[in-house]
């Protein structure tokens, strides 16, 4: 059995609040818990349990000091028709780049 996997950072307290804003703005709109809320650093792929294992693991040794997320635009998909996923974008940084690369480099090493 495969597995959609990508890697993710939970989100700041701070960023969920100003999308506890946003949200308060659509109203009939279904959001995730805060704690499901994530900033996906880099979709893997579907994977089978031996790569979901290794991958796993190596991500879990992946340390960066916390950094500071600002956020910036919304969207939805799929594009066309009702809206599944909402999304909202942030900034990019050095610091977000940086852990971009910390995880990519991981990866390609797993």
């Amino acid at each position: 059995m495969n597995i959609r996997l990508f890697a993710a950072i939970t989100l700041p307290e701070d960023v969920n609040d100003e999308l506890e804003l946003f949200a308060s703005g659509l109203p009939g709109a279904r959001w995730s818990p805060a704690e499901r809320r994530h900033l996906t650093v880099r979709f893997i792929g579907e994977v089978d349990g031996l790569v979901y294992q290794d991958v796993v693991g190596a991500l879990e040794n992946v340390q960066v000091p916390r950094f500071e997320l600002s956020l910036r635009g919304v969207g939805h998909f799929p594009p066309r028709g009702a809206p599944k996923t909402l999304w909202a974008g942030v900034d990019e940084s050095a610091d977000l780049r940086h852990l971009y690369r910390r995880v990519d480099r991981v990866l390609v090493e797993a």
